[in-house]
């Protein structure tokens, strides 16, 4: 069958000709994150180098993501990595592992405590982002995630 190299051939081109359109790729303008609304800034009372902020993110890309803590990066204006620690969840859990169990860090422990969150396309999730602000030091203007940039609000932080 010498059809079959020919049309093989041409889905090839095609293919690159369009590139990675609607897969996340390049050709995905949407960001893969987004605010669902503004998020709220905290300095904590008695500790004002320290910061947190928490908001809901959306999956926009249309596609299923799972993402990690590791997948938050905090960055300053000049594009510099600003330490900070990441949960998603909008509340408190210990990071103790159950004992009892063979694999401590299972998926769906790590689901449980932040570690981890899967979302559908369209599903939210809580992202809370905490760090320590020296005095001088840059502040994070965004959170990097895959590609798409979370905004850290430069309005005066909630006390």
């Amino acid at each position: 069958m010498r059809l079959a190299p020919r049309v093989v051939a041409a889905f090839g081109a095609t293919a690159l000709a369009l590139g990675p359109v609607g897969c996340g790729g390049q050709g995905d303008r949407r960001p893969a994150l987004s605010w669902t609304r503004p998020p709220l800034l905290f300095i904590a009372p008695g500790l004002p180098g320290d910061r947190i902020l928490t908001g809901r993110a959306r999956n926009l890309s249309g596609r299923r993501l799972e993402l990690t803590r590791a997948d938050f990066i905090a960055r300053s204006a000049d594009g510099r990595r600003v330490p900070a620690h990441v949960v998603l969840l909008s509340g408190f859990t210990h990071r103790l592992p159950p004992y009892n169990r063979d694999d401590p860090t299972s998926r769906s422990i790590e689901e449980r405590t932040g570690a981890r969150a899967v979302l559908a396309p369209g599903a939210a999730t809580p992202v809370t982002v905490s760090w320590h602000q020296p005095p001088g030091a840059p502040a994070p203007v965004r959170v990097e995630v895959r590609g798409a940039a979370l905004a850290v609000p430069a309005a005066a932080p909630r006390r």
